[in-house]
């Protein structure tokens, strides 16, 4: 008599996908705090130079105290990102480690990525057309997202329940360089149209 075969309900990473989420999750961290620790610096000595500004296009004075840079009830971006990213690699060193987790926290874990990546796409915008300047800690957790949305996103609709969104996960899944390539694309297409002049003058 033929039994039945359980559906699977944890899930582990690939090792490389896992490896690759470890370094973007620990560089993600280390710019976060790098830049709450900078803007603690700027609070305590207001009119002081950033070492964060380091040329005419890269710099954080311009930013670090916007209310676009404390969007949740005042609190620091970086702060949320701290968070974040001690989550993610909590996750990846336990999927290191061998630790298969439950669909639904691959789920959390894929909706707070796209949230993130959401936080990001305005501050860029305010970056480009505001603020006309890079902060170089943001580039660093902008990247570190990017990659975590490369991989959390694709592989949360790879485990999908539903078989509709398994076939456009799996496929995703399988080829994540190409998202995180596509937004690493696009923000530096965005970046060169949005301060061209600014760009210009340095050249």
């Amino acid at each position: 008599m033929e039994t039945m075969q359980k559906p699977e309900l944890t899930f582990q990473l690939p090792l490389k996908s896992t490896i690759s989420l470890t370094l973007a999750s620990l560089a993600g961290l280390v710019a976060s705090l790098g830049l709450l620790k900078t803007e603690i610096e700027h609070l305590n000595n207001p009119t002081g130079s950033l070492n964060c500004d380091l040329s005419l296009l890269v710099g954080c004075s311009s930013s670090i105290s916007s209310p676009e840079a404390h969007l949740l009830l005042g609190l620091p971006n970086t702060a949320l990102g701290i968070g974040f990213f001690s989550i993610l690699l909590f996750v990846a060193v336990a999927s290191i480690l061998g630790t298969k987790l439950p669909r639904p926290l691959w789920n959390l874990l894929a909706v707070a990525t796209a949230g993130s990546l959401g936080v990001i796409v305005f501050f860029l915008y305010a970056s480009i057309f505001k603020f006309q300047a890079l902060c170089p800690y943001c580039l660093v957790i902008w990247s570190a997202t990017f990659i975590a949305t490369g991989i959390l996103l694709p592989f949360a609709t790879a485990i999908c329940g539903r078989e509709t969104i398994r076939r456009i996960g799996q496929p995703l899944h399988a080829n994540a360089w190409a998202v995180v390539v596509g937004l690493f694309l696009i923000t530096a297409i965005t970046v060169l149209l949005g301060m061209s002049e600014k760009i210009g003058m340095m050249l």
